[in-house]
């Protein structure tokens, strides 16, 4: 979310996605919204290598 991002496809719904707030959506509906934001921009930055959290 801090990156901008809308949508992941994570094809395999489980308990470890729902903790995290993952949902499943019907195919149209993912595609409708997948449609709908490929012409957003996005933070390319989100893809460089990063600290995540400092170490304690």
């Amino acid at each position: 979310a801090s990156k901008q991002g809308q949508l992941i496809d994570c094809q395999v719904m489980n308990s470890h996605l729902a903790s995290l707030g993952a949902f499943e959506l019907e195919r149209d509906e993912f595609m409708q919204k997948l449609l709908s934001l490929r012409e957003k921009q996005t933070l390319f930055d989100a893809y460089q290598p990063q600290v995540l959290q400092d170490s304690v």
